[in-house]
């Protein structure tokens, strides 16, 4: 899924010295709920069995959906990106209990600041999930550390779903 626009590679404006909402989220989660429900038609896809993986603002409203259907979710990649503010709510009724999180962060990203990005960590584990955070020095992209690193979880969550 990607922004409307097909020059675009924001779902929110990039505003210096501003942070998005969680409300800010509603039409891209929205859109990516819609495209999930549709998901058993277009494939051969297991609506039990959905993971999320973001890019920067991607990565926020994957975390802003597992927050509004956290049953939905089984587990979330965010790679270079953040959770999105006013999520005090979900943090009190730890709405991604259990839920598995990778967060990749870059220490010298100048999109999302490695302050947001730890702010965000814990954020993450205060809403219950269970969260594997790496900073890698890197700007707002993956090295190849962390690529290996998400290979890797993406290997364990694939095990996981052989079990069931």
């Amino acid at each position: 899924i990607v922004p409307e626009n097909e020059n675009s590679f924001s779902w929110q404006p990039r505003l210096e010295g501003s942070w998005p909402t969680l409300g800010e989220f509603d039409t891209a989660v929205d859109r990516l709920t819609e495209f999930i429900s549709k998901l058993p038609e277009w494939y051969d896809a297991d609506p039990e069995q959905i993971y999320l993986m973001g890019f920067s603002q991607g990565a926020a409203a994957s975390f802003a959906l597992a927050i509004r259907e956290p049953e939905r979710i089984k587990g979330i990649a965010s790679l270079v990106g953040f959770v999105p503010r006013e999520v005090e709510a979900a943090m009190d009724a730890a709405r991604l209990a259990d839920l598995p999180v990778f967060m990749a962060v870059g220490t010298e990203d100048d999109r999302v600041p490695l302050e947001i990005a730890r702010e965000s960590g814990k954020a993450v584990r205060a809403m219950g999930a269970f969260l594997e955070y790496r900073e890698y020095e890197t700007g707002h992209k993956l090295n190849g550390e962390g690529m290996r690193k998400l290979r890797q979880w993406w290997a364990e969550r694939a095990a996981d779903a052989e079990q069931w």
